[in-house]
This record gives structure tokens, sequence and C-alpha cells, in this order.
């Protein structure tokens, strides 16, 4: 499921995913914890961004080069570093 809302100004969206029997099948299991994780270390990169490691609080993403297109970029990264861990053939395709 994904909704999302606009109110004066600010935007909201908010996605699910649930399997449609109830459970999720192994493989589903997998595929779904590689996109879990994927977000969880997506939000650590954004986080990194912005507090410092004293955990002061900085507006880094605020500065050139760190875009929606970064970030997309980070997500892909992290998204096959996860599923080639995952797919071992993937290595071979993405060579290609």
């Amino acid at each position: 499921m994904d909704a999302g809302c606009e109110y004066h100004g600010y935007v909201s969206d908010v996605t699910r995913t649930w399997p449609v029997s109830g459970r999720f099948s192994s493989a589903q299991r997998d595929l779904y914890e590689v996109v879990r994780t994927t977000k969880e270390e997506l939000i650590q990169v954004i986080m990194s961004h912005f507090f410092s490691a004293s955990g002061n609080p900085r507006l880094q993403l605020c500065r050139p080069g760190v875009t929606l297109n970064y970030l997309h970029s980070e997500a892909n990264e992290i998204l096959i570093s996860q599923l080639k861990s995952m797919f071992p053939i993937i290595n071979l395709v993405l060579k290609h």
C-alpha cells in the first residue's frame, strides 16, 4: 500500500507491505528483509549528515552535492550489495 498527502505545503508519504496470503514465503521474507535493511542503512546515511559523531546537530544535507539523486544512488548501492550477498549469480550478471 502506498499513500500520500499534502497539506499547506507539507507533504507526507507512507508505504506498507504485507503478504496477501497472510504469511511470507521464505523467498518473500528474504526480499522483504533486503528492502527493510536497505531502508535502515539509508536512514543511517541520512542521519550521519544531520548529526556529528558527538550527537550535535549539523545541517550538512543542506550543502552542495547532497541531493535526492545522491540519496537515490546510496539506496541503490545498499540494495545491490544486499542482493549480491543473497544471490551470488547477480555478480555475474552485473559484470556484463
